[in-house]
């Protein structure tokens, strides 16, 4: 009975943290990549140009910030000619060197393919530690994986930046990615 009542007061102090105001979780849904996912918050939205693969591209990006975590998503359409391997590879390499990660961080990452998305080994799912611009630590879980829609093939990314890892916030967001 005692061990009953450990678990149940364990599952119960689980659900309220994941329930915290602080992580108020909604449903969020992406035209572009057509895709759902739970944010924690009220998700921003917005676009800027990026370099990846030696071109420039229009990245969207949908995310916000709650409890000292940042939960975002961006993607871009792979343009016609690159090898959509190629541009995984080329994001994963920069997010990382941008975050002040190992370049090997993702030497050994775990697959991640979410329903809808096209499989292939460079879409992966890693965590790691790295350092924010003003040198201060943080830990983040990223993916990358594509999708393809319509006439078009879109590279996404997703991650979770924080000061501490919240492994059931984290898990929450990457396994709440539907692609539609």
């Amino acid at each position: 009975m005692r061990n009953l009542l450990v678990w149940a007061g364990g599952a119960l102090l689980a659900a309220l943290v994941a329930c915290s105001p602080a992580l108020d979780w909604r449903l969020a849904r992406l035209d572009a990549p057509a895709a759902e996912l739970l944010l924690p918050c009220k998700p921003d939205r917005g676009s800027r140009p990026v370099e990846l693969v030696g071109q420039k591209l229009e990245m969207a990006m949908v995310g916000c910030e709650a409890a000292g975590q940042v939960f975002a998503v961006s993607w871009v359409v792979v343009p016609q000619g690159v090898v959509p391997g190629d541009l995984l590879r080329h994001w994963q390499r920069a997010t990382l060197a941008h975050l002040h990660a190992p370049a090997d961080a993702a030497q050994g990452a775990a697959g991640f393919v979410p329903a809808g998305a096209i499989p292939l080994p460079e879409a992966v799912r890693l965590a790691a530690s790295g350092q924010r611009a003003d040198g201060t630590p943080l830990q983040f879980d990223a993916a990358w994986f594509l999708r393809r829609q319509g006439e078009q093939t879109l590279a996404l990314h997703a991650v979770v930046l924080a000061n501490q890892r919240n492994s059931t916030a984290v898990d929450n967001f990457f396994s709440s990615i539907q692609l539609k």
